[in-house]
C-alpha cells in the first residue's frame, strides 16, 4: 500500500493525490473521494478521514470479483469489487490479473 502526495508548482491551490489499495464501499465511493480530495468542508474531511483510515490492503493474488466500474472526471478508471465478502473499491491499477500459466510445453 502506498500513500503518496503530489504538489503542482504553478497553481496557487495545493494539488494532493493519494494512492492507496482499496476503501470500502463501492465505486461510486472512490470516485467520490477521488473528485472531493480539495473539498475542506467539515462533512467532506469527515468522509474522506473515515474512508482512509477504513482502507484495507489487498493480499496479493487474492481472487476478488468485479461488480462495477466507474470513471472520474479526472479520468480515472476504478473498480467496484467484493473481497472475502466485503464491497471495496480502488484504481484498476490496484488490481492486477494473476499471470495465466503458458499453454506449451517446452
Amino acid at each position: 500500500m502506498a500513500l503518496a502526495a503530489a504538489a503542482v508548482a504553478r497553481s496557487p491551490a495545493e494539488n494532493v493525490v493519494y494512492s492507496f489499495a482499496a476503501l470500502r464501499g463501492d465505486a461510486s465511493n472512490c470516485q467520490w473521494f477521488d473528485e472531493s480530495l480539495n473539498d475542506r468542508s467539515e462533512g467532506s474531511l469527515i468522509r474522506q478521514t473515515d474512508a482512509l483510515y477504513n482502507r484495507l490492503a489487498l493480499p496479493a493474488g487474492a481472487p476478488v470479483t468485479v461488480t462495477q466500474t466507474a470513471t472520474t472526471t479526472g479520468g480515472t478508471q476504478l473498480l467496484g469489487f467484493r473481497l472475502d465478502g466485503a464491497m471495496l473499491c480502488a484504481g484498476v491499477e490496484a488490481i492486477r490479473p494473476s499471470p495465466e500459466p503458458s499453454t506449451t510445453s517446452p
